[in-house]
Formats: C-alpha cells, structure tokens, sequence
C-alpha cells in the first residue's frame, strides 16, 4: 500500500505489534522465501529482487537492498548489504511504500500471531513490493483516501445492488469453465454499472483507484502465494462499511477472472488500454450469454440483506463510541483553536462513526503550526473542525483508556506531554486536569496566549 506525505494508505492485512514477544519472525529468512518466490514472473516489467524492503520485527528494523540506508542504520555483522536500526523506524509505520534515503522502499510490519508461515509473509512483503513498482510505473493507479469518508455506505438501495455484483464475482470464480465465468463476470458488471449509476464521480473514482492500487497488489499477493486456484470472495459480502477492504478483495477477483478470460490483459493495462479494472473486464465479457441471473426469491434476500446491513451498520457506530467512551484509565483530550492538520493515519485500522467522528485504532499523526501529536498502537477520536472529517483539519482528539496520567514536561517553550501510546510537544498550550481527565487547550497564535504554557 502507498503513503503519501499527508496519507497514509495500509494494508488490510496490518497485524497488531504487540504480538511481537511473543512469537518473533526471522526477516533473513523471509527475504530468502521471498526471493524464491521471486523466480516466478507475477507481473510484466515487475522484479522485486529489485525493490528496497524494510521490515519491522518488533524489535528492530530491516534494511534490505537500499542503495543509500539512512542515518542510524548500521550494517549487520552477520548479514553483509542487511542494515539495521534498533526499534522501530519513524519511517515505518505500517505495512506501506514510502520515501526512504531518497529511494521508495517497501515497508512491513509482520509478525506470527496468527500462524503465518514465511512464505506467507513473503508473499505480504510481495504485496508491498509491487507498490513501488505502481507508484515508479503506473503513478494513477490510486485513490485518495479521503474520499472515502464522503462514501454513503448507508445507502441500502445501492447496497443491495453491490451485494448482487459481490456474489455474481464469486460464482464467477467458482465456475467451471471460461463461459460460466465470463457469464457471471458480464452480470456482476451489469450490476456495477447499475450500481455507479447512483454514485458520484468522487466515489467511483475512490473504488476504482482503491481496486487497481490495492486489489492488484492482493492479486500478486495471492499469486505468490500459491493460493489463485482457492480464491473467493464471502457468501455474505462484506459489511456495509467496508468498502476499502472490499476493494482489495474485489480488485484481486477482477484480475483473477482477466487471467482466465483474456490473455495478455497485464500488458494492456500496462501500456493503459483502460484506466479500471472493471472496464477491461467488460471488454473482454461481451461474447458472454445474457443467461446468468438471480431469482426473484434471490433479488428479495439481498434486498432484505441490504437493510439488516444498514442497522447493523448504525448499532456497531453506537458501541464503538460506547466502548471508546467507557474505557478504563485515564482521557487526554487535545482541542486547538486552529484546526489540527492531518500528516498521517492508517486507513485500515479506522472507523467512521457518523457525524464526522473518526475513530483511529491503530495510528494517527496531527500537527499544528508550533506543535504535533502522534498516537501510536491506541485508540484516538477525532472531531472534525469542518464538513471533511479529516481534510478540513481536525477540532479536538481524545486518547482514552489510558493507564496513567501523562506525564507533562516543560520543553524550553514548548510543553511535552507522553503516556502510553502518545507522545505531543505544543507552544502555547494551557493545560489542566479534571478528575480522570486531561484538557489541553491549543492557541498557536502567540498574541491569542501569550507567555510559557501553563499547566
């Protein structure tokens, strides 16, 4: 997945860091799987033997093939051209792509929890890998992630619509043979256009570049390894909220089912024949049988769907902020007179709650003219300082469930403030302590509060 200087995109597949203890990764050994599936052409003009990576195991961070590793990394005395930095890299911060040393690099952040083999986790690094290849060769196969937020994912009409085109993807894949698939490939596109016909450009455009910059790379994530002949796509969709993971998903069944129907479609798509995935495949369906169709019972259930999908959308909204809201320990809650701009979150970890509230779960990273905050591996709420939930800037943040009080360090000018999973450093901050509560008031014009902060 790509980051950009202002947004971060990751990968659907972001494991939790505090797994690390307890069941470390060998990274030497999961580059040498990944250069072994390397010796299988997975995309034309792709070679990620050629591709810098940088793993963080959660205990230190990898360099591999950098032609320039930047200040702090030093050389394995056990691995000659291997670098490694202690703890985790500011570079880093997810599974990702981003600008290192003045060369993009492939970054991951892996671990075993979950029983993942090394094979496995080379083919996540794959994942990464072909996103320097997208952004050095194919620079429009993106979306901009703030669009999502504007997506009516409570729309149950249009819902209805996109689980018919999910279930005609899956008995596309399952399919026996090419016309069967092309058959329901055709549907799942009528569908579609059915579908975009109720959306804006802004939101089309959001699913198209979300499926061609993540689905492709899950495509080649799949492919290498080994599991294309086991792809699906859930009976049930996916929930209604989830339109950015679905894409992933999505997108990869679009190029699975161009490799069964068109030959030779990567190199169309390279030499941009189309500007989606879901438009080539159209091309390539038009022989195919107007025969494949749902029942009326069929068309009822997904209507029924549809609408369970929609209430359940808003109950789970409602006990994510209860829960937020009921954690135990104590809440920093940071408002600034200026609107809090946006330099980094992980869309993947992320949770839209309605009314421009946002809540972060993994990693979100603000600033302000004279200061920032940055909460890593805990959950953060974010109000909107204007109609965009993030891109308009952000009002007030609030960290909860904190263990102890933060701790608060005058700075020369400026005031620190750190706890678990926060660090922020602000001029012109006054702060105060109510109860369980932590209140920071930022005014970043010195002529709004003069003087030190105050706390």
């Amino acid at each position: 997945m790509r980051r950009h200087t202002l947004l971060l995109s990751a990968s659907a597949f972001l494991l939790s860091l505090a797994s690390f203890a307890v069941t470390p990764i060998d990274p030497v050994a999961i580059m040498a799987e990944f250069d072994h599936i390397s010796a299988t052409p997975l995309w034309r003009g792709f070679d990620p033997q050629q591709v810098p990576i940088e793993i963080y195991d959660g205990r230190q961070t990898w360099l591999f093939r950098h032609p320039h590793p930047p200040e702090g990394f030093v050389e394995s005395p056990q691995h000659k051209g291997v670098f490694l930095f202690s703890g985790m890299h500011p570079s880093v911060r997810a599974n990702s792509s981003t600008q290192l040393g003045g060369a993009e690099t492939a970054t991951a952040v892996l671990d075993k929890r979950s029983g993942r083999s090394d094979h496995e986790l080379a083919a996540l690094a794959m994942h990464e890998a072909f996103h320097v290849f997208e952004r050095q060769h194919h620079p429009n196969w993106q979306a901009n992630e703030a669009d999502f937020f504007m997506y009516p994912v409570d729309n149950f009409s249009l819902l209805q619509y996109r689980f018919a085109e999910t279930e005609s993807l899956r008995r596309a894949l399952l399919a026996r043979d090419v016309n069967e698939s092309a058959c329901w490939a055709a549907e799942a596109l009528r569908f579609r256009n059915r579908r975009f016909g109720g959306l804006d450009a802004v939101a089309t455009a959001f699913e198209r570049g979300t499926e061609l910059n993540e689905g492709l790379a899950t495509y080649i994530q799949v492919r290498a390894a080994g599991s294309a002949s086991s792809f699906s796509l859930p009976q049930n969709d996916f929930a209604a909220e989830a339109v950015r993971d679905r894409a992933y998903k999505v997108g990869a069944a679009l190029a699975l089912l161009l490799d069964r129907i068109a030959n030779g479609w990567q190199a169309e798509l390279n030499a941009g024949a189309s500007n989606s995935l879901d438009e080539l495949l159209a091309a390539k369906t038009y022989f195919a049988a107007p025969t494949c169709s749902f029942s009326d019972t069929e068309n009822a259930s997904l209507l029924a769907r549809a609408r369970s999908a929609v209430t359940a959308l808003k109950d789970r909204r409602a006990q994510f902020k209860a829960d937020f809201s009921a954690a135990k320990g104590k809440q920093l809650i940071i408002s600034s007179s200026t609107p809090l701009q946006v330099e980094g979150f992980d869309p993947s970890n992320l949770v839209e709650l309605g009314n421009g509230e946002l809540l972060h779960r993994r990693w979100i990273k603000l600033k302000v003219q004279d200061g920032d905050i940055e909460v890593l591996d805990r959950a953060a709420l974010t109000e909107p300082a204007g109609k965009h939930p993030l891109m308009d800037g952000v009002r007030e943040i609030t960290v909860s469930g904190i263990p102890d009080n933060p701790k608060i360090v005058p700075n020369g000018d400026s005031v620190e403030i750190t706890c678990d999973g926060v660090h922020a450093s602000f001029k012109h901050a006054n702060i105060r302590t109510v109860g369980e509560k932590t209140l920071v008031q930022i005014e970043p014009d010195p002529a709004a509060n003069p003087g030190t902060p105050s706390h």
